[in-house]
C-alpha cells in the first residue's frame, strides 16, 4: 500500500509528501469498520465521499478485493456512474451494512 503511494508538491511546489491512491484509503477505511463496528456509518460516508470524489480514476478490482480480504464481499460496492455534470460524477448504488 505505502509502496504504490504517489508523491504530490504542497505549498506550492515547496514540500514533497506522499499521498495513498484513493483504493488503499478506502482498503484502510474498510479494515477499521471491521475491527469497530460503531465506525461503520462514519467511515461508510467517507467511502462514499471518496468514490463519489474519484469514481471515473478508481481501480473497483483494488476496492473488491480490500471488502473481500475483510470479508464484506456481499457489501461491496455496487455503483454505476450515470453521468457528469457540474458538480462531478453522478453515481448510483450503495454499500450494505453486515
Amino acid at each position: 500500500m505505502l509502496e504504490q503511494s504517489e508523491e504530490k508538491k504542497i505549498f506550492g511546489g515547496r514540500l514533497t509528501i506522499r499521498v495513498l491512491r484513493p483504493e488503499d484509503l478506502v482498503g484502510l477505511k474498510v479494515q477499521a469498520m471491521v475491527n469497530d463496528k460503531s465506525r461503520w456509518t462514519n467511515d461508510l460516508a467517507d467511502i462514499e465521499g471518496i468514490m463519489a470524489l474519484h469514481t471515473a480514476d478508481l481501480d473497483w478490482s483494488i476496492i473488491e478485493e480490500y471488502f473481500a480480504l475483510f470479508g464484506l464481499e456481499d457489501s461491496r460496492p455496487g455503483y454505476e456512474v450515470i453521468g457528469q455534470g457540474t458538480y462531478g460524477v453522478r453515481w448510483r448504488g450503495s454499500i450494505g451494512r453486515p
